[in-house]
């Protein structure tokens, strides 16, 4: 037989639940509430958090004595709100997405363990499914469409594999992971595809449209060079890998490191020698970029982040060569025939 004293239950409707301090609150709930000796249970039949709808939710203490709440719940809404909820949480001290925009449709679920008498810090677990989402990184001016996949989280970061979309309409997998023993804290993002010249193309479009803005006549001239190029000389398909180091706080050195790898099977190159293979031949091609750099580089130049642009290049014993780019154009540069690895000059063109 249940003691009346220590057990109650009340049913309750349009409450606004502040859980706990710096998190998105819960609200219009309907819920029933359980008391139970030092036990508080909410069980959440429907509400929202945001924007969002709750799915089955659970708040509970355990021990109103030493109060420690535990949350277990999920949501189903628009992909911004999930970002918006980790930007007005705690969670934004970890977990830095304010570059991106997100559109489509996403579930969330959640784990949290805030302590509420102390401070200790919260534990968190989750997720967020990924539904044909499209995901635009800003600095980067990078979308990729058709975003699908399951990205985990907690308070020391994310991290994710075999999530899948589609970048300028080619199918591409990527992973997501939080370097926790990098200085400062970064996040690596891995991409692998398939590319053809078009493909190809389309990148270095975007990538000389970064740092030249401010000298648009020129740049359009040299994007019809590349592009005439690389559809009259280059044919087939190739697999290519890129790795993507962010920083996850601004502040200190803030550069984004860009690694491209291709070993361009598949690809036929139709250049005099030495430029020049078959489809059959492999022929490694790398291209290194780093975009901006440290404060006390910047500080010296009085440029802001992302102005400069430093470019490595190799493709094979063939060719490679050094760049340094900025919003005016090329700055200064070196390109090497041959294996001997060419090197930035000193001073400026």
């Amino acid at each position: 037989m249940v003691n009346c004293l220590k057990y109650r239950k009340a049913d309750i409707n349009h409450v606004h639940l502040n859980y706990a301090q710096g998190w998105p609150d819960l609200s219009n709930l309907k819920a029933e509430v359980f008391v139970k000796g030092q036990s508080l249970t909410f069980t959440v039949q429907q509400g929202k958090i945001l924007n969002s709808k709750l799915g089955y939710t659970v708040v509970e203490i355990a021990d109103l004595s030493a109060p420690l709440l535990n949350l277990v719940g999920s949501t189903h809404g628009q992909a911004a709100d999930g970002l918006r909820f980790i930007e007005e949480s705690p969670l934004r001290d970890s977990i830095n997405l304010q570059r991106l925009e997100l559109n489509g449709f996403i579930d969330l679920a959640l784990n949290l363990a805030i302590p509420l008498a102390n401070q200790q810090p919260t534990k968190v677990q989750g997720s967020i499914l990924f539904k044909e989402t499209t995901l635009h990184d800003k600095p980067l001016n990078l979308t990729l469409t058709d975003v699908a996949g399951r990205l985990n989280f907690s308070e020391n970061g994310v991290s994710t594999q075999h999530m899948r979309g589609k970048l300028h309409g080619n199918p591409v997998r990527f992973s997501v992971l939080t370097l926790g023993n990098k200085q400062p804290k970064g996040t690596m993002i891995q991409v692998t595809g398939f590319a053809d010249p078009l493909f190809f193309s389309e990148q270095l479009t975007q990538l000389q449209a970064r740092s030249q803005e401010k000298n648009a006549a020129g740049s359009n001239n040299r994007d019809a060079i590349f592009t005439k190029v690389l559809s009259t000389a280059f044919s087939g398909t190739t697999r290519w890998s890129v790795t993507v180091t962010i920083p996850n706080k601004v502040g200190g050195n803030n550069a984004i490191d860009i690694h491209f790898k291709a070993d361009l099977l598949g690809m036929d190159i139709k250049l005099p020698a030495p430029l020049g293979k078959t489809a059959q031949e492999q022929r490694p091609f790398s291209l290194n970029v780093r975009l901006g750099g440290s404060d006390s580089v910047r500080a010296k130049r009085g440029k802001e982040l992302g102005e400069d642009i430093l470019v490595r290049a190799r493709y094979g014993d063939a060719l490679n060569g050094v760049f340094r780019v900025n919003q005016m154009g090329l700055e200064r540069g070196s390109l090497v025939l041959g294996a001997i690895p060419a090197q930035l000059p000193k001073r400026a063109l």
